[in-house]
């Protein structure tokens, strides 16, 4: 982890109490409460916001506890603010729906699942237990597989309206998943232990105009609250000081937190 006075570790902490703080003074945005909107408690989180130095990987993920930790490999391909924002408003999202600890209920419901389908559709009494045992862990995978990318969604979501409240532009979103994709960040096809939509998919979902008309008609009033960029200043220029051409690339997610 880069320490906290790192230029890194503040460029981060600082975009991340915006959202957070948007989230929580939730009265300012107009006529409709912001928690009306998002539809999510979000108070009782302690919050803590890293930088891990991780060469050229690009990841970010989140826990249940309020922990978030972006990559310097991120932090280096997305070098504006509001496409940081961006994914960090995910991972607020995920912590603030609860997503770890419904994804915790979920694996067991599809554990249960996977024993009835594997001993009901796959397994014979003869097979080795080592196959029986990998049977039901693909059963259970595929089981949670729409929770996974119900939950990916809902963050998108959540996330695009906590950086517009912040003041971001909600339109960098879109563009930051498509990137994301062209990188390589999406698994293949055909992997049932996937745990998250195309990136494709999800830029499409976050521009459709239902959804990206109401987050910029919270980023005009949140605007309007003096929570506009111009009052942030940009740190643009420190990603390219510290980090110069180097080359990235992007890891399988990790399925025991809500990656990005």
């Amino acid at each position: 982890m880069l320490p906290p006075n790192h230029p890194q570790t503040i460029r981060v902490q600082r975009i991340a109490d915006h959202l957070i703080a948007a989230a929580c003074d939730d009265t300012n945005y107009g006529p409709r409460r912001l928690s009306a909107r998002i539809r999510r408690p979000f108070d009782g989180i302690h919050w803590t916001v890293g930088v891990v130095d991780a060469g050229g990987y690009v990841t970010g993920f989140s826990t249940a506890t309020g922990d978030i930790v972006v990559s310097t490999g991120l932090l280096w391909c997305l070098r504006q603010d509001d496409a940081v924002a961006a994914v960090l408003g995910h991972e607020v999202g995920h912590v603030i729906a609860r997503h770890s600890e419904k994804r915790a209920r979920n694996w067991f419901l599809a554990g249960l699942l996977a024993n009835f389908a594997g001993e009901l559709l796959l397994l014979h009494d003869d097979a080795p237990p080592e196959d029986r045992a990998a049977a039901r862990s693909e059963w259970q995978s595929l089981f949670m597989r729409p929770c996974y990318r119900s939950q990916e969604y809902e963050a998108d979501r959540l996330g695009l309206l906590l950086l517009a409240a912040a003041g971001y532009d909600p339109r960098a979103s879109p563009p930051m998943y498509r990137k994301l994709g062209e990188m390589g960040a999406d698994a293949a096809a055909d992997d049932v232990d996937a745990t998250h939509p195309p990136s494709a998919k999800r830029a499409e979902r976050l521009s459709e105009a239902k959804v990206m008309d109401q987050a910029l008609e919270l980023h005009r009033e949140a605007a309007l609250y003096g929570k506009g960029a111009a009052a942030r200043g940009s740190w643009t220029w420190m990603t390219r000081k510290f980090y110069g051409n180097a080359e990235f690339h992007v890891p399988v997610h990790e399925k025991t937190n809500s990656g990005t």
